[in-house]
């Protein structure tokens, strides 16, 4: 008798532990589902159903959304962060294919394309992605991610092309002009890393920086 006993206590707190978890874990779906991307939403989610139902389940919930953008990026996300690279791809391309105009999934899979050395790929889909017109602050990190998917490719003009482009279109940004100057040296065009050395000394507010850019020049 007594062991029924706690066999019910037993039952009876895990469900009020279920009832506590899946309200807490809700509020996180809302947010990732509004704004999908791997940031804290994404993990505490992830790591609820990895505590609980299994990540499996997350997926099966996921793919029943046949027509939902944010459904396929989130999948995409989860097959990535488990390492399956291929149905990672796929799914991306499912979420560009359901929303065409949308930038996320593009950027996403030229991110991961990068990643796996598929570079001519990668930069294809960083293209598309840039293309859609992101917020001034995704377009600063994808037109530097095609920067370098160019360097990984050993291919400097087009590498040297794209971070112009960004100098062009943030030309306040310290960082980059100096990740500019140091890329033209390194492709042997000195005259011009000159320029964005000067350049940098001009708009920068970081003395350390000022001084690493003197002496560059």
């Amino acid at each position: 008798m007594r062991i029924s006993g706690l066999v019910v206590f037993v039952c009876v707190g895990i469900a009020f532990a279920q009832n506590d978890i899946h309200p807490w874990r809700g509020r996180y779906e809302q947010v990732l589902m509004a704004r999908p991307s791997r940031g804290v939403a994404f993990e505490r989610v992830y790591q609820s159903y990895a505590d609980h139902e299994g990540i499996d389940a997350w997926l099966k919930a996921l793919n029943a959304n046949s027509e939902d953008v944010s459904s396929a990026l989130i999948a995409g996300y989860i097959h990535e962060r488990l390492g399956h690279d291929e149905a990672a791809l796929k799914a991306y391309a499912s979420a560009a294919l359901r929303a065409p105009d949308q930038f996320s999934a593009h950027a996403a899979q030229g991110r991961l394309l990068w990643h796996l050395r598929r570079y001519d790929l990668a930069a294809a889909s960083l293209k598309l992605a840039i293309e859609r017109k992101p917020p001034p602050a995704q377009l600063r990190e994808y037109q530097k991610m095609l920067g370098r998917v160019y360097a990984a490719a050993d291919e400097g003009d087009r590498a040297v092309a794209a971070w112009l482009k960004l100098a062009e279109l943030f030309p306040d940004d310290s960082v980059t002009l100096e990740e500019l100057a140091d890329l033209l040296l390194e492709e042997d065009r000195p005259d011009e890393a000159l320029k964005q050395y000067q350049r940098l000394r001009q708009v920068s507010d970081d003395h350390y920086m000022k001084v690493r850019a003197a002496m560059s020049i």
